[in-house]
């Protein structure tokens, strides 16, 4: 994962040049240890989600989880 940008207070755009993978959920999205609660929309680089409910609020560490293993940790600040 090389960047991101918000979309809403509990919504990301994880953009990377490759390997996410062709569906959704072929490489979960981690909020700190729990899954990305939504898919809006999913590309082998680009990937739109919602942060789940009972995420921590405030800093997060968000993951991409491919089958290469854990993509590098970006910050995320979960908001209400």
């Amino acid at each position: 994962m090389t960047a991101w940008s918000r979309l809403s207070a509990t919504a990301l755009e994880l953009v990377c040049g490759a390997g996410f993978g062709k569906k959704a959920k072929t490489s979960p999205v981690k909020f700190g240890a729990k899954k990305c609660a939504k898919y809006l929309s999913w590309s082998a680089a680009r990937i739109k989600c919602k942060a789940p409910a009972r995420a921590k609020l405030g800093k997060v560490k968000v993951t991409v989880v491919t089958t290469a293993g854990p993509s590098n940790a970006k910050g995320f600040a979960v908001k209400k």
